[in-house]
């Protein structure tokens, strides 16, 4: 239901040198098919088909695949602001941090969540930003919403077949 939109906002970033990975973890309805008709368009388009295998899995492929310096998890119902990527690199490379995070909202069918609204922007020290992400209620351990360099994620896998499965690597990707 949210694909179409998802890569679309994605295609539209104001950094455009992007290679855009898309995870088919075994799709049962016309995603893929909807996956296809992007790639076709677009040639900085990759699809990655594999047995449906779990989030965890298909983060896995995505990162053991990636060929650019920088990798950020974009989650087929989520979509991203056009300068998301620009203003991600932009923080990273500008104070030599190896990860960028940023705000984010939430979005249900009642309300809107806003995350991190009360977190000053700056360069945070690890146990800060393991602070400000574990004590968040609830705590923000989600890997999208983060740009990381591809070094960091080629170190830490997410585990399959776990539930909640990023609250196994933030601390370690923050640390």
């Amino acid at each position: 239901a949210y694909i179409d939109r998802c890569l679309r906002s994605i295609q539209q970033q104001s950094y455009s040198c992007l290679e855009i990975l898309v995870v088919d973890d075994g799709s049962v309805d016309k995603s893929l098919q909807i996956c296809e008709k992007f790639a076709a368009a677009d040639t900085r388009i990759r699809i990655l088909s594999q047995k449906n295998r779990g989030v965890s899995a298909a983060r896995n492929t995505a990162v053991e695949n990636a060929r650019g310096n920088y990798i950020a998890f974009v989650d087929s119902d989520d979509w991203v602001e056009p300068t998301y990527i620009e203003k991600m690199l932009s923080a990273c490379l500008a104070n030599h941090t190896s990860m960028s995070a940023c705000n984010h909202w939430i979005h249900t069918s009642t309300r809107c969540i806003q995350r991190f609204r009360g977190v000053p922007s700056g360069v945070l020290t690890a146990r800060t930003a393991c602070e400000n992400i574990l004590y968040d209620a609830p705590p923000d351990v989600s890997p999208w919403g983060k740009l990381y360099d591809e070094k960091l994620l080629r170190k830490i896998w997410y585990p399959v077949g776990k539930c909640y499965e990023d609250t196994f690597c933030i601390a370690e990707l923050v640390l």
